[in-house]
């Protein structure tokens, strides 16, 4: 019977991701998915060039993409340096770490950075949107990187003394390299038993830990060429002899035949993948690289005399017979004695040249340090430099947006002041304190723009110059020009495209592109009256963006309705996330009514201040998410700054949908059963309905609202029986 690894091998080459899927989910956490070379699912799914929708369902189903094969190799190396793989592999593996690492559990990540994982593709400044506690971590992952290097580093050159000042926190006695080998292991691939004896009498702990090939530090002493020396002092300090690595082997099996792992194989290939480069994202740019210098001109160190004739050669020949016959012991030649001869002949010649070696690496080694020390004391003034200027353009936008809202708090008290002295003839009477003047709009959703629209002979400019927002749209999604042209006012009509044109004439792009992130569409019949030789080459341009950025807003809109995760990504940006459709939505109410938990997660935790926008009846998001049953995303919304007490027109705040879901869901319905275009359609269709069918329209408000008034009767009898009946009933909102 095939094994869950061999099915799901079977399922990868077909390309079959529900096959891979299925196998995943057979497989719990003691279930072997690695060969014996090390190779994991993520690496053959690399090797055989599986389709980037496979790859994807095994990042997301395999808890550990940092494991290294034989070679050393992570997933993402293989990646990296491919040449001829599909770049959705690259773009779905960033994606991955990027969301992996913005999760913010910093112990899985000291975990990872441990193991020796090089690719963090997360800054500062964005950890520092998740926590303070994931921006410290990642603030400081260069500098772990360069102390495990140079941990490693004083090992391979049996620099006892160094090793014991860099193992100043028991966390690092674990921390990998590129090889996959911890400190231990290394210390006993290398043979330096004065370092092995120390490990074990400071970190005792970690004689059972495993390196990438599932190997502890016994494996590797069985191979060593020392007569069981190491060996026996870890057995003797409590290693396991029974330990399994990925071949099945045991330390007693490497033991008994040495060529099953043949220690001098091991280290050639440690050194050739420390001299290997580091692969990249093919777009990433290069960064500074280190010298590699052979670690084998240093002084081998090898283990102390035990016995009493050791000891006395030791103390009367001196170092050069001991390091003399060690080296006969290593390499067994034909002839030990001449060998011993030649060896002694050129020790005197070979220690100079040593000596001169070393030399050479202390000067690089320092200038090393010298240009590490220039080149982080340089990012250092370009990371000050930077948040310096982030912290004045936050300012600056501050500063902006409270001028432009003072601007418009106080034109919106200008306008109702002149309306409260005006009282226009055909207008309602302007009454103080009245919960409709509190945020401009009455039960319709109209603002005083849409009401004087319908007017002949009204007088546009003046509310208009007052900054009364052409692009508000009422109950039936009609700005205050829909309203003008539905009720055949053609005065009305130029009045509101003069003022566009003028604001356009005189170089006012920031207003007339707030009309259009606000959802303002009808810019063509300005587009047609400038459009000539005349307007200076800033209009011009101004006026050829006007289509482009209404396709993005289209383009980002459609993406949100198809739950396009990626698209939404890439397009949204501190403007895009307020904009608005043709129905007065924002992507956030678009994400909530179509019930895209992940979209509404992105929006809001990329840019909070959505959870403010409100439709054309002042509904915020949250509003939506209470009529509607998915849970998570009203305590998404709450957790994110959501406002429990915001009230729409109807002073209805979000509690109230959760008793009352049938407006909501009406909405969710029309949306699961349109697209966004044929939505639009719908729209405009509504607004020439009027012009169709006067008498059918004007049935229908009849209705509607003689349904909302028994609705709104019936709950305020509910709610304070010993209360008279209220005199305004809203009309039912239907969208």
């Amino acid at each position: 019977m095939a094994s869950i690894r061999e099915k799901l091998l079977e399922a990868i080459k077909a390309g079959k991701p529900e096959q891979v899927r299925a196998a995943l989910k057979t497989a719990d956490g003691s279930t072997p998915l690695r060969s014996a070379t090390g190779e994991s699912p993520l690496h053959e799914a690399v090797r055989l060039c599986a389709t980037p929708e496979v790859f994807k369902i095994l990042l997301e189903g395999i808890a550990d993409f940092s494991a290294r094969n034989i070679d050393g190799q992570t997933v993402a190396d293989l990646v990296f340096s491919a040449e001829n793989l599909d770049p959705d592999y690259e773009t779905i593996l960033v994606n991955h770490v990027k969301a992996w690492i913005l999760r913010g559990r910093v112990d899985e990540l000291e975990k990872l950075l441990l193991s020796g994982w090089v690719f963090w593709p997360v800054s500062v400044d964005q950890a520092k949107n998740v926590s303070a506690e994931l921006c410290d971590f990642v603030s400081k992952i260069r500098d772990v990187q360069e102390k495990v290097a140079e941990l490693h580093k004083a090992i391979e050159d049996g620099n006892t003394r160094d090793v014991k000042q860099l193992l100043d926190r028991k966390k690092f006695i674990l921390a990998a390299d590129r090889t996959g080998l911890p400190p231990f292991h290394k210390a006993v691939v290398t043979g330096y038993g004065e370092m092995v004896e120390w490990f074990i009498q400071e970190f005792k702990f970690a004689i059972e830990h495993k390196d990438n090939m599932g190997r502890t530090v016994l494996h590797y002493a069985a191979g060593l060429p020392d007569a069981g020396y190491i060996y026996s002092m870890l057995t003797n300090a409590g290693a396991k002899e029974d330990a399994v690595d990925l071949e099945g082997r045991t330390p007693r099996d490497y033991y008994d035949n040495t060529q099953l792992i043949e220690i001098t194989k091991v280290r050639q290939r440690i050194q050739d993948i420390l001299s290997s480069p580091i692969p990249e994202p093919k777009l990433a740019t290069s960064g500074s690289h280190h010298m590699y210098i052979s670690t084998n001109l240093k002084t081998k160190r090898v283990p102390p005399p035990t016995t009493i004739d050791g000891k006395y050669v030791a103390e009367h020949l001196g170092t050069a017979l001991t390091l003399a016959l060690a080296e006969i012991a290593d390499c067994r030649p034909w002839d030990p004695i001449e060998y011993l001869g030649q060896w002694l002949y050129k020790y005197r010649e070979n220690r100079n040249y040593i000596e001169k070696q070393e030399q050479l690496m202390r000067e690089i080694r320092e200038e090393e340090k010298q240009t590490a020390a220039a080149e982080k004391e340089r990012e250092r003034i370009r990371e000050e430099q930077k948040s310096i200027m982030e912290a004045e353009r936050l300012e600056r936008e501050r500063a902006e947006e409270e001028k432009r809202r003072k601007e418009k708090e106080e034109l919106q008290r200008q306008a109702r002041e002149m309306d409260a002295l005006a009282q226009r003839p055909n207008l309602d009477t302007v009454k103080e304190e009245s919960e409709e003047e509190a945020n401009g709009k009455d039960k319709q959703g109209q603002t005083e723009l849409h009401k004087l629209a319908a007017q002949e002979g009204a007088d546009l400019t003046a509310l208009l110059n007052l900054g009364y927002n052409l692009a508000e749209r009422d109950i039936s999604c009609k700005t205050p020009r829909d309203v003008a042209v539905e009720s055949g006012v053609q005065d009305n009509i130029n009045a509101i495209d003069n003022f566009i044109r003028g604001l356009v004439e005189k170089g006012k792009f920031n207003l007339v592109e707030q009309l259009l992130l606000d959802g303002y569409t009808e810019f063509q019949p300005i587009i047609d009256k400038l459009s000539s030789d005349t307007q200076t080459e800033e209009v011009k341009n101004f006026l050829q963006s006007i289509p482009q950025v209404q396709s993005k807003i289209t383009n980002l809109i459609q993406a949100v309705h198809q739950g396009d995760v990626t698209t939404v990504q890439e397009q949204l940006d501190k403007k895009m996330s307020m904009v608005k459709d043709k129905t007065g939505q924002s992507p956030l109410h678009k994400a909530v009514i179509r019930q895209h938990r992940d979209i509404t997660e992105h929006i809001v935790t990329a840019y909070p201040d959505t959870v403010k926008c409100k439709d054309q009846l002042n509904r915020t998001p949250y509003h939506y998410a209470m009529g509607l049953p998915n849970v998570d995303i009203q305590t998404l919304l709450l957790s994110n700054g959501a406002d429990e007490n915001a009230k729409d027109v109807y002073q209805r705040v979000p509690s109230y949908y959760k008793e009352n879901p049938t407006e909501i869901q009406a909405i969710a319905k029309e949306t699961l059963t349109s697209s966004p275009n044929q939505m639009s359609e719908n729209q405009e269709k509504a607004q020439d309905g009027g012009d169709q069918s006067t008498e059918s329209t004007d049935t229908a408000k009849k209705e509607a609202t003689e349904n909302q008034e028994n609705t709104e009767q019936t709950t305020v009898s509910e709610q304070a029986p010993n209360q008279s009946e209220s005199t305004e009933n809203p009309v039912t909102s239907t969208s």
